[in-house]
This record gives structure tokens, sequence and C-alpha cells, in this order.
């Protein structure tokens, strides 16, 4: 009997996407991309890709190879990942206090959704990795520079970006009326894919009309591995923004706040500065020494108090707007966290200020200072011991929607109408969008 064209296609995708895992996809409008628009694009080795084919554009192959590992960062043992919240715990660990700011949940690596989903959860810091995970990634790359002392450990950049992630596919842990979806339904749908140019995008969906109170489908991603110490670059092209969005890129350590959490891109609504804020247990506080551009909020980092305020510091856009609608209009920049020993310090480049070391991939944080390139915001370790407090951070990139933060401050941000009433639209969420080049982890050489 004559199988028909369409019933061999649909059979194929099941055993591909069971196989897998998870199926690779690029949808390049601004659009959820229907079922006929799903394509087959055979390559020789290893097997098939799926891809979203945009209204007539040429469709993306993504790669399932892993993320980009560099020579030098390999891990152990293979392992599954549980859920464990962050922004945070309430929700599967009740025992735990949840605190009522902006808490946003999970200490470790997301989930696919899936229970055979392994993560890579390779542990790396002092230059070699501790890992708890699998170290699958290819290892390549070529050397660290003499000059600046630092090493590329993981590279998240291209077709393979989102293969060194894991999605996050829980209830939010601010209460955040939202929908956070597993891989396959994010590429499915549009959410996550990598665009002709190579950018990464995430996003929530802004096509499809809701009955209140329903969450509105969004991303949130954890990187596979862990770091305790390092120095990581993101180079932005877009953020999301508008009212009753709440995005953030943070690290997070487990069981929180314990393992710390540091927020490198975080605000809501239509906020035009970004704050940057560190969350820790009892005993670590903002030293006075320290030297940074910012405007200080806070000094007490301790997550149970103040109702989770943090130390926080607020970018004093004094080169160039750092986050929200004007950072977009700035096609963006790159934001460079160092977090060791030293603390946590962290600058904000605009395109016109990005130093040619960082273009070069070739960092070298001592030389910015050295030149004169202030930080946004420092956390020297005098007064916070770094290594205590800060480890096996996970990188995370988010877009919730209200929630604790931006709905408890909705009213007073100018926007209309309630947040509630806002998710209903699909139209309201055109410019909840992360636009991605790279994010880059380095590690120091030994002295």
């Amino acid at each position: 009997m004559p199988v028909s064209p369409l019933l061999l296609a649909s059979l194929l995708l099941s055993v591909v996407v069971t196989s897998q895992g998870h199926a690779q996809a690029n949808a390049r409008n601004s659009h959820s991309p229907s079922q006929a628009a799903l394509a087959w694009n055979p390559v020789s080795d290893p097997a098939v890709d799926i891809f979203a084919a945009a209204q007539g554009a040429a469709p993306l192959v993504l790669s399932r190879n892993e993320d980009e590992e560099i020579a030098g960062s390999s891990s152990a043992n293979h392992t599954v990942w549980t859920p464990s919240l962050r922004r945070h715990a309430g929700d599967l660990y009740p025992q735990r206090r949840t605190c009522k700011k902006h808490h946003k949940g999970g200490g470790q690596s997301g989930s696919d959704g899936s229970s055979s989903d392994a993560a890579d959860g390779s542990s790396i810091g002092s230059g070699s990795a501790s890992g708890s995970g699998s170290g699958s990634d290819s290892s390549s790359g070529g050397p660290p520079s003499s000059n600046s002392g630092w090493k590329l450990v993981t590279k998240h950049q291209g077709k393979t970006f989102f293969s060194g992630w894991n999605f996050w596919s829980y209830s939010d842990p601010t209460h955040g009326i939202v929908a956070y979806q597993d891989r396959e339904s994010a590429i499915s749908k549009g959410l996550a894919y990598v665009d002709a140019g190579g950018n990464a995008i995430m996003r929530a969906d802004s096509w499809t009309d809701l009955e209140k109170g329903v969450g509105r489908p969004s991303v949130r991603i954890h990187s596979k591995k862990t770091y305790d110490e390092g120095l990581v670059i993101l180079d932005v092209n877009a953020m999301p923004f508008g009212c009753s969005i709440w995005p953030a890129f943070w690290g997070n350590g487990p069981d929180w706040p314990n393992g710390g959490e540091i927020d490198i891109i975080e605000g809501v609504n239509d906020g035009k500065v970004n704050q940057y804020t560190l969350h820790t247990s009892q005993g670590c506080t903002l030293d006075p020494n320290s030297d940074f551009s910012g405007k200080q909020l806070s000094t007490n980092c301790y997550a149970l108090a103040h109702q989770n305020a943090g130390c926080a510091i607020k970018d004093a856009n004094v080169h160039g707007a750092s986050y929200g609608s004007a950072l977009n209009a700035a096609n963006g920049g790159v934001f460079a966290t160092r977090f060791d020993s030293t603390g946590v310090t962290i600058w904000f480049f605009n395109r016109n200020r990005i130093p040619d070391d960082v273009k070069a991939g070739q960092p070298d944080p001592d030389r910015w200072i050295e030149q004169g390139l202030k930080p946004s915001a420092q956390y020297k370790s005098g007064t916070c011991t770094f290594k205590d407090y800060f480890y096996k951070i996970n990188w995370i990139f988010d877009i919730t929607i209200c929630g604790e933060w931006a709905g408890g401050v909705y009213a007073s941000s100018g926007c209309p109408g309630t947040c509630a009433g806002r998710v209903m639209k699909g139209e309201n969420f055109a410019n909840a969008v992360w636009n991605v080049t790279y994010v880059k982890v380095f590690q120091q050489l030994p002295q």
C-alpha cells in the first residue's frame, strides 16, 4: 500500500524528535510559524534537522552540535537535573521561604520538560572542571591571548547557540502571568530560534490573544554548565521592554540564596536604566571602597533582608543607554562581568566604546581599569568574600510578565489599565524580544 508523503514526513518527524530529544528551528518573522511552514532539510551528517520556514524566506538550518567548548574545560559524570527553583524555591520546595520583591527561582539548570533530557551540568572554575555532569562538548578553539591572561572556555553563538542551554518549563516563581515553554514548544512556536544573521532570538508570544489570567507563552533558559569564577561577556543587540514586561540576564547558584545571585541586566515595564544587583546569604555587603560610575541604591546583599532588595546599583548611563528601548535604538552593546576572588565587577560598553581586546576575543579587564574604563557596578570582596557567597553559577535569560516586581509597580510606572488586562492582548508584546550575538565565558590563566 503506498504511503503518502505527508504521512511519511509525520512519521520521520516523530522519530527524529524522539531520538534527538529536541528539534532545532528557525522562525524569521514575527509570527508563529504554521504547521504548513515546517519543512525537512536532509543533511549528510549526522541526520536531519527541522526548521521553521518564514513567509517566502529561505530557512536557516540549525545544527545539533553542542555549544562550542574550548579545550581544558571538560567534565566528569552524567547527570539529569531536577527542578530546583530560584526566583525562587517556594513552588517545589515549600519548606524554603519565598521572598516578596523580585525573587526569581531555580538554583540550578533548567529542564527541557522531559525526564529523558539530560543536562550537561559541568561546573567550571579555576581553569578546570569540577564537574557534576557530562563533558560532551567537542574541544576546539585557538590558544589564549599572550597579553590578556584570559582563556575562552565556553562560547554560545550562531546556529548552535541554544544547544548549550536548558529550557525552563515550570511555573514562574515570581508569580508572573507567563507560561514558560520547553525546548520543543519554544522552537515550534517561534519563540526561540537563530535568525539569518546568526543572532539568537528569544521572545514572548506576540500574536495570540488570551483569556484573562492565562499565562502568555515565553522563554527562560539556563546554561547547562555552571561556573565558580570567570569573565562572562554578553553582546546584545536588543532586549525586551514595555509595560508588564520583566526581562533579566543573570547568574544564580544552587540552594538560593546560598550560592548567590548576580543580576547583570534587569528592569521592569518602560524603565530606561539598568539595575545591577547581588542577592546572597547573610553577611555580604557592598564594600564602600568599590569604585563604579553607577548610583548606589542599597548596601545589604542578604536576600532575606528588606524584601530581597539585595545590594543594588543603578546604571548612570554615562556611556549611553544601558536598558530598554533606548539601548535597542543604539543597537545594544556589551555587558562584561568579572566574577572571582576580586569580587563582582560589571562593565557596560555601548557600540562605540567596546574595547578592541573584546572585539578581538582577547578581553583584559585589568587593562580596562588602566585605560580609565570605569565599571558601571563593582562589588569588591573586602566585605563579601566571593568564594563563600557565589559558586556553581548558571547563566540565565528570561522574559516574565507582570509578577511581583513588574506587576507591583505597574500603575506607578505610568502603564495603562491593569497588568493582568495587558497580558491578554498579543500585540502588546511585540517588543518582548531578546536579540543576542553571543555569550562567552573566559577564565583567568594561572599567574
